[in-house]
């Protein structure tokens, strides 16, 4: 009878052990009940207890069976092995270190759950797509939407009509009202070679690589100053506009658009005129010095600037001869360095852009020789108008020329350059205020740090790094099996 009573006593007790082991052990799930701090934490990673039920520290969230602890989609990953709690997510490492959508799958914008992407492969009713609808195998927007830039949302593409700023296919486009999308100040349309089309940086516009440069012959340039910009290639000269860049001619005369393009090959005497780079009158175009140069015809009977001169006649063209017997320039006309030829300046009267044509990128305006617009005089040479700068690193000659056009600039070896601490935003025109890290902020383009190589956003109202990826030795997954014998239960806890 004892003996029964001491195997009856050992059974129960031995399966009461092992089932305290399983209360207090590995078997435990989050809301589970809990005694101690560590009841938790040995059942599941990242998790403990609290008001005696296992919960999850921040920011893991429960798993769906609720044996683990995660990340939501779009949050980021305290390591790479981090479980995040969509099964088609991961911990991308190379972007940022959060928890994204896997390839092909992208995060819904109301219930950040993992669908497949608007162009990505499905099967019927079997792969859900994040909009659209399932259509020939792939996920497809209706007519006449397109995918966005993400592939998450069906959007108005650029050029079609729009509702509001949130529908154009482009991050960077704007819904005009009641018209259509159409790409925002600093950037500009493009097409690909599929046709669809995408708004890329203009010319002068902040880069990170050539591919986020809209010319075809631009590319994203390292400035002295420490920041990059859409700039054109060796070979190319940017236009007028700031929207093209324009070859510059290899042979003579070489077809043109503009003076610039001349410049840049034969010398800053050549002019465009009707597509074609020619010399101004009484110069022709040497071989020997590839630039224009006085005629041989102006030389001969003509004494030039400062020359010696009995009558006017004696004197090139638009000179006279003065009382001292030397030649000199007629009003609104300047001698050119060589003192062979007098150019027109600005306020010589006129009837036509020709009688201004020797005064470079001029034109006739009410009557007098002016500057095109977007040009001021040369202060060097009265007969050359010289682009306005307009963008930061532009050429310019006094304070006032960087401080009108950028607003904190001044001019420092003849370029445009901002105040310290200050930075150029090319969306904005000027130079503002560069916000340090950890200081407030409102924009991204706020946050700058000269000279930094790494990328600082405006996060939550302060200018913070861009995330970059972690990588650390994570903690060795428990596989514990505990056998209850006096129940006969088995569970395995991964």
């Amino acid at each position: 009878m004892i003996d029964k009573r001491v195997s009856v006593f050992f059974i129960f007790s031995f399966s009461l052990i092992f089932f305290i082991i399983c209360v207090n052990g590995q078997s435990r799930l989050i809301g589970s009940e809990c005694w101690s701090y560590s009841d938790c934490s040995s059942s599941v990673l990242n998790s403990y207890c609290k008001n005696y039920r296992c919960v999850c520290y921040s920011p893991y969230i429960p798993s769906q069976n609720l044996n683990m602890c995660t990340i939501a989609t779009g949050e980021p990953c305290p390591t790479l092995s981090t479980v995040c709690y969509d099964n088609n997510a991961r911990c991308n490492s190379t972007k940022k270190g959060y928890c994204e959508c896997k390839d092909t799958f992208v995060q819904h914008t109301d219930t950040r759950v993992c669908l497949r992407a608007i162009g990505q492969s499905c099967t019927g009713a079997e792969v859900a797509c994040v909009d659209g609808s399932c259509q020939n195998d792939k996920c497809q927007c209706p007519q006449p939407l397109v995918g966005n830039s993400f592939g998450n949302r069906c959007v108005t593409a650029l050029g079609e009509n729009c509702l509001q700023s949130q529908e154009c296919a482009d991050p960077h486009a704007t819904c005009e009202a009641n018209g259509p999308c159409i790409c925002n100040d600093g950037f500009r349309q493009v097409q690909r070679a599929d046709g669809s089309t995408l708004c890329k940086r203009v010319l002068g516009a902040a880069c990170d690589e050539d591919e986020d440069c809209a010319n075809e012959y631009s590319f994203c340039e390292s400035m002295r100053q420490g920041t990059t910009i859409c700039n054109c290639r060796e070979g190319y000269v940017r236009s007028t506009d700031t929207k093209k860049c324009l070859a510059v001619p290899l042979l003579w005369p070489g077809s043109c658009e503009e003076n610039l393009q001349c410049h840049g090959a034969f010398g800053s005497l050549s002019n465009c005129t009707n597509f074609t780079c020619s010399c101004p009158i009484g110069y022709e175009f040497s071989e020997n010095s590839g630039e224009c140069v006085l005629s041989i015809s102006q030389y001969y009977g003509k004494s030039r600037i400062h020359e010696y001169c009995n009558i006017d006649y004696d004197c090139i063209q638009h000179a006279f001869c003065r009382e001292q017997h030397t030649c000199l320039c007629e009003p609104y006309y300047a001698p050119t360095p060589d003192k062979g030829m007098c150019t027109a300046t600005p306020g010589l009267p006129c009837s036509s852009d020709s009688v201004c044509a020797t005064m470079t990128n001029s034109e006739c305006v009410q009557g007098l020789c002016a500057c095109k617009i977007n040009f001021i005089l040369d202060l060097k040479n009265s007969s050359n108008c010289i682009a306005r700068p307009v963008i930061e690193g532009d050429h310019c000659q006094t304070q006032d020329e960087c401080y009108d056009a950028m607003d904190r600039a001044h001019c420092v070896n003849e370029r445009c350059h901002c105040y310290t601490n200050y930075h150029f935003v090319l969306g904005l025109g000027r130079c503002i205020r560069s916000r340090d890290l950890n200081d407030t902020c409102q924009a991204d383009y706020e946050c700058f740090i000269k000279g930094d190589s790494k990328e600082l956003e405006c996060q939550f109202g302060r200018c913070r790094y861009r995330l970059e990826n972690t990588s650390s030795s994570s903690n060795p997954t428990t596989i514990a099996v505990i056998t209850i014998l006096g129940l006969g239960i088995i569970r395995t806890i991964l």
